[in-house]
């Protein structure tokens, strides 16, 4: 997430979750809707509920993160991320699709998958 629209403070340069998780705790219970969503998502209520430990799974500060298949720590977002009616998939896609300098859905789904685990990704990018 690029710092300049979300109005944050510089952060870890090798931690591309950072701006997310900050933002998230900024805005007033978006953190309570990130865990109430991912606790009750079908694809990871059982990774976020379960025991911890799991290889290549870890929660930290009510945030869920799984490796991806090349090793690296991910953001795991739930497949429905709503609060007062709004969708905040949609802000992550905003900024890949900025960030790609509008490069198509091809190129936004690379920009969001290098930095987050989500399974509607491919489905809201063409929307």
């Amino acid at each position: 997430m690029a710092k300049i629209h979300l109005d944050l403070d510089d952060g870890p340069k090798d931690d591309p979750d950072f701006y997310l998780v900050a933002h998230v705790d900024k805005v007033d219970r978006m953190r309570e809707a990130y865990i109430a969503c991912i606790r009750i998502c079908p694809m990871w209520s059982q990774l976020y509920n379960g025991p911890e430990g799991k290889k290549g799974v870890s929660k930290d500060n009510g945030f869920l993160y799984k490796k991806n298949d090349k090793g690296e720590w991910r953001l795991v977002l739930p497949n429905t991320f709503d609060m007062n009616g709004k969708n905040y998939l949609e802000d992550p896609i905003k900024e890949a699709h900025d960030a790609t300098a509008h490069g198509g859905v091809e190129k936004t789904l690379k920009w969001l998958t290098d930095i987050f685990i989500c399974q509607p990704f491919s489905r809201l990018v063409k929307v």
